[in-house]
């Protein structure tokens, strides 16, 4: 079981927002390449404004199939993912539970000619791929996911959800200043973190070599102020986080502060 030990020799890595090495990649691999696939918003790493629309041109010059990984975009960015937020249309994208209401749901959209290879109509077709799993067609979850997008559709959620996650960024930024707790708020959409930098992370390496030993104290010290926070891990706005919560976010944060 688990991933084939070949795997690392079938991916290529390219770093996020790096367009120049990713076209490199592909026109030198083109004809062994199934397909660029790419996490479109990495947490709190924004895509620089040319990496997506990049990432498309690349692909469609290259006859290559753009995936984008929605699994944890999708639905919190917007109702249409992230797709829908930075204007750039995938050929495939995948998403998790969260369309499900946190249930066992999970399900993969695209364009017609690549989702009707493994249209179960098809079996015995050229080209078909088998694909299933002991949850699929699962009614209980399927029912779940119908009264989540009825939520998700209500006017205003997603103006409402990104103003929260604006308003506890900015707060809590005020308070790291006022402190003089050399870390910054940063996200995107409903996804924020307080990280040991003086700017916003352009990839994973940024990340990496933040001083995350400073981001776990400082989250330590918010978990003593009664701020349950996972240490060093992104942190999310619900719909149903409320101004009192914020304010208890930042009251805790503040605490925090002077602990250290």
């Amino acid at each position: 079981g688990g991933l084939p030990a070949n795997m690392a020799e079938n991916v290529l890595v390219s770093p996020f927002n790096d367009l120049e090495t990713a076209r490199r990649i592909v026109e030198e691999h083109r004809d062994d390449l199934a397909a660029i696939i790419v996490e479109p918003l990495q947490r709190i790493i924004l895509p620089d404004d040319d990496f997506l629309p990049g990432l498309r041109r690349i692909c469609d010059e290259n006859d290559v199939i753009l995936i984008f990984d929605e699994v944890v975009t999708g639905f919190r960015l917007a109702l249409g993912g992230a797709q829908e937020y930075f204007g750039v249309l995938p050929d495939i994208a995948s998403y998790g539970k969260i369309v499900g209401g946190g249930g066992p749901l999970g399900f993969v959209g695209g364009k017609a000619e690549y989702l009707d290879l493994m249209n179960p109509r098809n079996k015995g077709q050229a080209n078909y791929s088998y694909v299933n799993g002991t949850l699929h067609g699962n009614p209980i979850a399927a029912v779940a996911g119908m009264a989540t997008l009825a939520e998700l559709k209500k006017p205003s959620f997603y103006k409402d959800l990104h103003a929260l996650a604006d308003d506890v960024c900015r707060a809590c930024q005020e308070v790291l200043d006022k402190n003089n707790i050399p870390a910054i708020a940063t996200g995107k959409g409903s996804f924020w973190q307080i990280l040991f930098m003086d700017k916003p992370p352009h990839n994973h390496s940024d990340v990496m070599n933040s001083d995350a030993a400073s981001t776990r104290a400082l989250d330590l010290a918010q978990m003593q102020e009664g701020l349950y926070v996972l240490p060093n891990v992104r942190r999310f706005v619900s719909a149903v986080h409320t101004g009192q919560d914020i304010e208890e976010t930042v009251r805790a944060l503040d605490a925090a502060c002077k602990r250290l």
